[in-house]
Formats: C-alpha cells, structure tokens, sequence
C-alpha cells in the first residue's frame, strides 16, 4: 500500500531525492529543531548563520554561549526555547560519542534513483489517481516540518539499523527513539524526524500532511500524532520500506499535502 503511494506520488513530484539535502545528519537535527512552528525559509537562514560561524558541531553548539546562539538563530523564533533544545541536541549527542556518526553525510538518495514502476494494486489506494477535495488539517499540537530548500547533497552510506553499531571505530549506536524523546526540545515528530533523516532509520512520520494526505485519498487518518504513527509504522514496517524508499514517502506525502492544501 506504500510503496503504491509512493508510486503515484512519484509521477506527479518526482522522486524528490533532493529533499531536505544537508551537508551532515547533525545539520539535519539541528534543522529539525530550528523548523519547529515556523516556515523552513527562516530555520535555514539560522543554520547559515550557524554554519559561517563553524557552530554546526556538537561540541562547538554545545560549548556555545546562551547568548549568542539566541542571536544567531534570531530568524527561527521561539529563540530561548529553541536555543536551549539545540544545545540540548549538541550535548546529547556528544555525551553519546555520536559525533562521528552525526558529521557524516546524509545518506544519498539520488543513487536508488530510477524510473517509478507502476502502482502494484490500484484496489489497494481508493481513488489514488482522482484525490478527493482537500481537508483541514487536524487540530493537534505537533507541527509540520516544513520543506527544506534543496541545496546540493553529498552521498554518503547507510547507518546501520537502531541497536547495531556503527562501523565507524568507537561510535555509539544508533540512538532508539525514547532516546531521542529524551532531548529536551525533541517531541514524537522532530524523533522520528531525526531517526528517519540523521540516522536512516524507516519510520512514518503522522504530521499534520500525512493526516491531510491519506484522508484525501479514503486512507485510515485517526486523529492525533500517536494513533497516526500506531496505524502506519507497522504497515511500514511489514512492506519492508528501506531507509530510501521511508524518506521519499515522506518528501512526497509533505508536496502533496501542500499541494492540497493550496486549492
């Protein structure tokens, strides 16, 4: 039934390999706390600004002053909040001795790239090609992440599933999910967000666009982040979606969602 989403999604977007590009997973985690409640136009001015001042580190951001992060991520808003949870990031994820593994390269999508193969069961997607009229999105607090601005991506290799080992020498595992919930800042979206993004991890991620999406086309929606993420994740996981084909699920899901909601 995914797959086939992605399939028809595919033919309108694109494989949209170029989405949410980063020059390291860190970059992305960070990003992930900086689009919180605001347009992802804003968040990227911030992480320039991190970025000229070489702060997207974790031992640098975490090292950072209070101060000065408030004025270098001015542009995202929440500043005090947000200021607190990045360094709260950077902390974590250097306590972790996952530096190694954060400062290398996303993973590049471009390299599965290849022409979208026909959908696999039209019965599967109730008018999947005709999507009915758009509704609003749910009323729940967590947040879209908003779309990146594509940048050119480094390719980099996969991470090994959550509770292997990294091969890098000395690196901690992949962190789990109630780890990262752990991080101040960091709720159900921005983690699954960061699993499925910095640590290729597949996971559904139920925001506000999913609901959107799948209620336009006859798809389970219960309402609520939770009960989103407890009705797909495991159809994710038994179509056996890899770390690639999770993120263009995603990518796809957030444009076509916009898209909807633009009529």
């Amino acid at each position: 039934m995914l797959h086939d989403l992605i399939d028809d999604l595919a033919v309108h977007h694109g494989l949209l390999d170029d989405w949410w590009p980063a020059e390291t997973r860190f970059e992305i985690m960070i990003g992930s706390v900086l689009t919180q409640r605001t347009r992802w136009e804003n968040a990227a001015v911030s992480l320039d600004r991190l970025r000229d001042r070489g702060l997207l580190h974790p031992d640098a951001l975490a090292d950072t002053d209070p101060d000065i992060l408030i004025d270098l991520i001015r542009p995202s808003g929440f500043v005090r909040s947000k200021s607190r949870a990045c360094r709260a990031v950077a902390t974590w994820t250097r306590d972790h001795r996952l530096a190694d593994v954060v400062l290398a390269p996303p993973l590049d999508r471009s390299a599965s790239a290849g022409a979208v193969s026909p959908p696999r069961s039209t019965a599967s997607l109730p008018d999947c090609s005709r999507p009915s009229g758009g509704v609003p999105f749910p009323q729940h607090p967590v947040q879209p992440l908003r779309r990146p601005v594509p940048r050119p991506s480094p390719s980099a290799s996969h991470i090994p599933s959550a509770g292997s080992t990294p091969e890098r020498a000395g690196a901690s595992p992949v962190p789990s999910r109630g780890q990262l919930l752990s991080v101040y800042g960091v709720g159900p979206e921005t983690a699954d967000a960061q699993l499925l993004f910095a640590f290729d991890q597949p996971v559904f991620i139920a925001d506000a666009y999913a609901h959107q999406v799948f209620a336009a086309r006859g798809l389970p929606a219960p309402a609520g982040y939770g009960a989103m993420r407890d009705r797909w994740q495991p159809v994710l996981e038994q179509e056996g979606l890899d770390p690639v084909a999770a993120q263009r699920l995603h990518a796809l899901i957030v444009e076509e969602g916009s898209r909807l909601a633009g009529r």
